[in-house]
Formats: C-alpha cells, structure tokens, sequence
C-alpha cells in the first residue's frame, strides 16, 4: 500500500537483562506469524532464571513466598520489588495465604482479594449457614442465592414480622422460618410458593448438616455441596461469559483445595469440623492491607500486567493445561492462532521482569479437592536449556538435573 516503506525495528530494550530477553526472544521464535526481531538489553547479561518445582501448588507458594523473605531479608529488596504473576484469578488463593502467614505486605492488582470474590463468599455464607442456622447474616445472604423464589419483598415480610413480635424472648430469623413452613397463613401476604421454597432450602441446610456431621471426609461433602447449588447456571443468568463462569467456578473449587488441604495436614487427634474449616478461614479473611512504606508485593494476572515492569517477577503456574491454557486451546476453532496467543502471554510475563525471573510449577495441583499429578508447561521446553537453573529443598526430592531438557523429561515419566 505504501511503496517504499522502510521497517524500523525497535530491538533495543532498556528494562531487562540479556538473559531475559535471550530467554523471551527464544520462545517467542515459535510463533511463526510474526514480524522477526530480537530485543537487545543494555542492562547488561544478568543472573539466570531460576526454576521452582513444588510438590503440589501450596508448596509453589511456599517456596515463592520464602525466596521473597530471603531477599527481603538479606538480600535488601523491599516488598514492592516483587510481582507474582499468574494466568488465572483462582491461582492466587495460595499466595495470599502464604504471603499473609509471613506478614509479608501484599496486594492484588485490578480485583477482590480471594475472600472478597462475591462466589466466594456466597459459599462461606453457605457453610456459616449449615454449621448454625441461628446465623442471620448467612441465612439472609444465601436464602435466595442461587435464586429460588425468596425475593426481598419475601424477606422484608419475615423481618417486619420479627420486629413486631412482642415476646420477651425475641425470635431469630430460622425460628421464624421454621413458623413459617409450620404455620400456614403466619405472615400475610406471603405466597404459598415462597413458603414452599422456604421449606425446600431449610431442608436442604439440614441435609448438608447431615452430611458434613456424619463424613469421615468433609472435601467431598463440600464438592457435592458446590456441585448441587449448581452456581454455574446463577452465574449465566447473571450474563457472565463462558470465561468468567470458569473463573467463578475455580474460585469455588479453591475452596475445597483448602479444606482438602487442611484435612491432609491436620495434627489433631480428632480430625477437624466444619467449625474449624470456618475458624481457618475468618482468621485468614479478616486481616487489613499493610500499607508499608516499603511497598506491597504485587499480585496479579498476566493480561493485567501489560505495560508494568518489576526489578523481580514469579511467573507461576507453568504447567499444561493452566498455561496454556486447556479452554483456550480446546474450544479454539484456530488452535495453532491459540497456541502463538497463549505464547504471547507467555513473553509479556518472561519481559516484565527488570532484574530477576522466577518460573515456578507444581508436580501435583488439586482440582475439587482432588489432587492430579501435572505436566510441565510446553512452553519451559522452548527456552534456552542453559538459561535456567533449578531452585530445592531436599523436603521437595533430588535435586533436577541442570539441563531443562533432562529433568522435564524425568518429570514426566512420573506421572
């Protein structure tokens, strides 16, 4: 269209070191469709990355988490140094736990804290409900979520009726509830078939009281709990899109990895209750943000990191399946144009990093509860085989051999 066009390309980059770039320029060469260039640092060569292997997902964050106290602590970086960057919102429920068992100041970026997530908070309402109906603010978030005919006129009803009750023992929300669906005609203007789903969602509290008393596991109950509720459909009819429905929907999951989670490493004699699960969990959502002078480590997805850059980057998650992304590619109708999509992200994640990079993994990552060994992401395959050098514990196995190539390979023969 315009004849005698001349191509500048802009190859030198003023954030990053050589090591980055070389890394990031080698992986980006797989995309075929795509105008050649190779970025060139003036930052000088730089350390190499370092790869993490944890045996499941809350050992990646707690390695993460302790190189970030040994850098802070010896190494004299400051919190606000460091970004955790993930390809999903689920993932982060690890980090802000272990980031919050070591009082390190954090925040994440564009979105609600795990706790503060809407669908989360539904569910913990949902077993503050089931562990004591006499809880007001749990039954009156949960009773007609998902909807199932208890509107807020229904409700406003019911709490008119408690303010005028003239008893001296002033009745509670389930007490009424349970005059309701005993006492037909109780409140006027309440319709027989929102007495019905009244009756329907009292029954179904008790049933999961049931269950959760009798289980010698209480994972499970929670999965068939999550399952039942069936907030995928809730989510829809809200307009969400079939990503956001996925994200919703692994929020809930998170859920059941904690509680599985803190089944499997209970050291009580007697094994642990609902009331504990709740007790973990208020413990872990009450804390405030530190607002430290020395800055907050950053967590945040790689679509929201575009344009930042950090003195030193965790890119996590890096197994098949989370990145790239198993929907992406699945549901793509052009997988090659999903896959070069997914390896873009990729890169951006690789060049946010100024200083350090850190690629972290889990050998095992639980999904409802359910613990499932994992493949190491394609992508690792593609970076230089000496750019990278794995970081230990002997608690986590023998050590990975230095070559990328010979320890994915071992990795994978044992799955």
């Amino acid at each position: 269209d315009f004849p005698g066009t001349h191509v500048v390309r802009l190859e030198t980059n003023y954030r990053s070191t050589g090591r980055i770039l070389a890394a990031a320029n080698a992986v980006i060469r797989n995309n075929a469709q795509r105008t050649g260039k190779t970025l060139r640092s003036v930052a000088g060569p730089g350390e190499k990355l370092k790869g993490v292997l944890g045996r499941d997902e809350v050992r990646e964050a707690e390695l993460v988490c302790e190189e970030i106290r040994r850098m802070t602590l010896k190494g004299g970086r400051d919190p606000g140094h460091f970004a955790i960057l993930f390809r999903t919102n689920f993932q982060s429920r690890a980090f802000e736990q272990e980031l919050r068992n070591r009082n390190i100041p954090h925040h994440v970026v564009g979105g609600y804290k795990f706790f503060d997530r809407r669908e989360v908070r539904d569910m913990i309402a949902y077993l503050r409900a089931i562990a004591n109906p006499r809880d007001e603010t749990a039954l009156t978030r949960v009773i007609n979520r998902p909807r199932r005919g208890i509107g807020e006129g229904s409700i406003a009803k019911i709490g008119m009726y408690i303010i005028n009750d003239a008893s001296e023992d002033k009745l509670d929300f389930w007490t009424v509830l349970e005059r309701v669906v005993s006492t037909p005609g109780l409140i006027d203007g309440l319709r027989q078939d929102t007495v019905a789903a009244i009756y329907e969602f009292m029954e179904f509290l008790q049933k999961y009281r049931t269950k959760f008393g009798q289980a010698k596991k209480l994972a499970p109950v929670l999965a068939e709990l999550i399952r039942e509720l069936n907030f995928e459909a809730e989510f829809r009819r809200e307009g969400d899109n079939d990503a956001a429905v996925r994200a919703r929907t692994l929020n809930l999951s998170e859920l059941v990895n904690m509680l599985g989670f803190l089944e499997d490493n209970w050291e009580e004699s007697e094994p642990p209750t609902i009331f504990d699960f709740l007790a973990r969990i208020s413990m872990m959502a009450n804390d405030q943000e530190d607002e430290s002078p020395r800055g907050r480590v950053q967590l945040l997805t790689l679509h929201l990191s575009k344009g930042l850059e950090f003195p030193v980057v965790f890119l996590t998650g890096l197994e098949e399946g989370l990145f790239p992304g198993a929907r992406s590619l699945e549901e793509a109708r052009d997988k090659e144009a999903a896959l070069a999509e997914e390896r873009r992200l990729f890169y951006v994640g690789l060049t946010r990093a100024k200083e350090e990079l850190y690629l972290t993994l889990a050998g095992s990552r639980r999904k409802f509860g359910e613990a499932q060994i994992t493949q190491p992401s394609r992508f690792l395959d593609e970076l230089p085989p000496d750019s990278i050098e794995w970081i230990t514990r002997e608690e986590d196995g023998a050590e990975p051999q230095n070559a990328l190539t010979d320890f994915l390979d071992g990795l994978k023969s044992l799955s």
